[in-house]
């Protein structure tokens, strides 16, 4: 098995914290330099047992930045992720013991949010703009 360091193609050091949750494997980083500047080998990433990789470090401007690679579910890189944020909340809400946070998905488009670990639940903002509308009929 091809380490997930490797597949980042990154030759700064990463702690590497493996978590399986929801089907994704999640990569702490040293610095969000390293999460800015990844160069992922997205067929490597395809390889893993999982749905996709996140990638994340502690903020300078932000709580905490991040990455999401979902190659096995269609999407190289997704601009802005709500669900691997619930998740990165949680484990940086413990990790900076706090419950609201800024955080920052570096990817070419990129977004800001505000995720707040609650009770039962994260809630998650932010500014979003509207690429699809539907309906759907039972």
């Amino acid at each position: 098995m091809i380490p997930a360091r490797e597949r980042l193609q990154t030759k700064q050091n990463t702690t590497i914290v493996v978590q399986r949750s929801r089907g994704r494997k999640g990569i702490k980083s040293k610095d969000e330099n390293i999460v800015e500047t990844i160069n992922p080998d997205i067929e490597k990433i395809a390889e893993l047992d999982s749905r996709g990789l996140i990638v994340s470090a502690k903020g300078e401007t932000t709580d905490f930045t991040s990455r999401v690679f979902g190659p096995n579910v269609g999407v190289d890189e997704d601009p802005v992720t709500g669900s691997a944020h619930a998740l990165l909340a949680t484990y940086w809400g413990d990790v900076l013991n706090l419950q609201k946070m800024k955080a920052r998905q570096a990817s070419k488009r990129g977004g800001e949010l505000i995720c707040e670990v609650l009770e039962n639940n994260v809630e998650i903002t932010g500014k979003a703009k509207l690429y699809l509308q539907g309906e759907i009929y039972f």
